[in-house]
């Protein structure tokens, strides 16, 4: 659906007045007796760039102050005496502000308005005067006094030449004394200069000669520290050099100690296994000859057997000749068996006698590869223990070398500094004594061009007084011809031309 908007111009109206206006905001201009002008003159001034007092209001600042000014509406006398006493006060003041803004704006207009007139009034009344004056400097009368005016001048511009001519020659002869005074006051100033320099040179010498004593002696002295510190580190090297040959020494001891501990318990070892081993052999001895007692006895006893036997199978020996040969084998077999036992045995005995010494020659073996291992490891330890003792006191050596290698190069490096400072020093000395013989040189040269330069202005001025005093005995000689003329009367001079500033003043 489509909205209607109704045009309006009224705030709170509520009739269609779609015949009657626009529902946007527009100015509205009330328009007086004075309002063209205003205008118009406003216009002028903003051309001119001149800010104007015309005040344009627009149509709800109007609104707002007709609201103020109509008639309140009618209530009733309780509520209008409320209404009084709530805002009367601040209405009132308000107005009262209002009233003297507009009254002083209004004065003010009226004063730019009589000051425009004024103006205007003086343009007129100058340009009439320059009119005047202009008819009036065309009146030979006029001239002829303009020239008896100018004469005049001149006389006295002369007069004034000569006075300054005077007070300048004063004034130079002044400035020369002066000159010649400061002169000899800058020749005095930089004779004292001179001196004080000469002072300071000689008071800076002899502190730039204490302070290299003082760098001598404390160069001295720190060698001296510096030697006392490399001959406690020396005393140091030497007993830490004593602490570790004693130690060595300790080491070398109890190792040979421990050496001798361990032969001597080699050689027991040995004594005892020597022991075992007699005492082995000897009871192999005793066993061989029990085993040869025993074998001895058996064939007794195998002999005595067989006798036996022979005497009682004697009889039987037909009978039982199968039996005992059968017997015999039997026999045979036993003491074979016997035998066969007792070699076994014996060699039983040797592989454990083998064995063990076997065995205690490998413990022997491993012992001393322990030993020579030892023996090793403790060269060894003893040869890197000097290698690194070695590396030590090169590398310390080194350092102490590095260390006084620096510090000499850093006094080398101190003393070529000081000898460029002092040489820069001297250098600048020399140039500021060269620049201040060239500043007093050039201050002497020109205080000679300068008086040369006031000489011939003198002289000059002396040659143009001369001919200045020439000049006035011609003008003096014809005054009084002048004066032997007759002088026709001058008209009266208008009384507004008796203070312009060509006619010299007042005539």
């Amino acid at each position: 659906m489509k909205e209607f908007k109704y045009r309006r111009v009224g705030e709170f109206s509520r009739v269609d007045e779609s015949l009657f206006g626009t529902p946007f905001e527009r100015d509205v201009l009330i328009t007086g007796k004075d309002t063209v002008m205003a205008l118009w003159a406003e216009k002028k001034q903003r051309s001119c760039g001149v800010v104007s007092d015309t005040i344009v209001l627009k149509n709800d600042e109007i609104t707002e102050m007709k609201s103020s000014i109509d008639p309140p509406p009618l209530v009733p006398k309780g509520h209008l005496k409320m209404k009084d006493e709530l805002g009367f006060d601040e209405r009132l003041a308000a107005s009262q502000e209002r009233k003297g803004r507009m009254l002083a704006r209004e004065a003010e207009r009226r004063k730019k308005e009589i000051a425009k007139l004024n103006t205007e009034d003086l343009l007129v009344d100058s340009i009439r005067n320059k009119e005047l004056v202009a008819k009036y400097e065309q009146r030979d009368e006029v001239k002829r006094m303009n020239q008896m005016i100018l004469h005049s001048k001149v006389n006295t511009i002369r007069d004034t030449q000569m006075e300054q001519k005077k007070q300048w020659k004063s004034e130079n002869e002044a400035m020369e004394k002066k000159l010649d005074l400061i002169m000899d006051i800058t020749l005095i100033q930089g004779m004292q200069q001179d001196e004080e320099k000469e002072q300071n040179r000689q008071q800076k010498l002899k502190a730039e000669a204490a302070m290299i004593r003082n760098q001598i002696a404390e160069r001295e002295a720190r060698r001296q520290l510096e030697l006392e510190e490399r001959e406690r580190e020396r005393q140091l090297l030497v007993k830490q050099m004593e602490a570790l040959q004693f130690e060595e020494m300790k080491t070398k001891l109890q190792k040979e100690e421990t050496k001798r501990m361990l032969m001597n318990e080699i050689n027991t070892h040995n004594a005892k296994i020597s022991k075992e081993k007699e005492e082995r052999q000897s009871e192999r001895l005793k066993e061989d000859i029990a085993i040869a007692e025993y074998q001895r006895e058996k064939a007794q006893r195998e002999k005595e057997l067989e006798d036996r036997k022979r005497d009682i199978m004697a009889a039987k020996e037909k009978e039982i000749a199968a039996i005992y040969a059968k017997h015999e084998k039997v026999m045979d077999k036993q003491a074979e068996m016997d035998a066969l036992r007792a070699r076994r045995a014996m060699d039983e005995r040797e592989r454990r006698e083998r064995l063990k010494e076997a065995q205690e020659k490998e413990r022997l073996d491993r012992i001393n590869a322990e030993l020579a291992e030892a023996r090793q490891k403790q060269h060894h330890d003893k040869i890197q223990t000097l290698a690194q003792m070695a590396v030590a006191d090169k590398e310390e050596f080194d350092r102490m070398a590095r260390v006084q290698r620096q510090s000499e190069e850093a006094e080398k490096k101190k003393t070529a500094e000081e000898q460029l400072k002092r040489k820069k020093h001297a250098e600048e000395l020399r140039r500021q004594i060269e620049e201040h013989e060239k500043t007093k040189l050039e201050r002497k040269r020109e205080q000679i061009e300068e008086a040369i330069r006031l000489k011939k202005e003198q002289e000059k001025d002396r040659k143009t007084l001369e001919t200045i005093k020439v000049n006035r005995k011609v003008v003096k000689d014809r005054e009084k011809h002048d004066e032997m003329r007759s002088t026709p009367a001058y008209p009266s001079v208008p009384r507004f031309l008796q203070g312009h500033t060509r006619y010299g003043g007042r005539l």
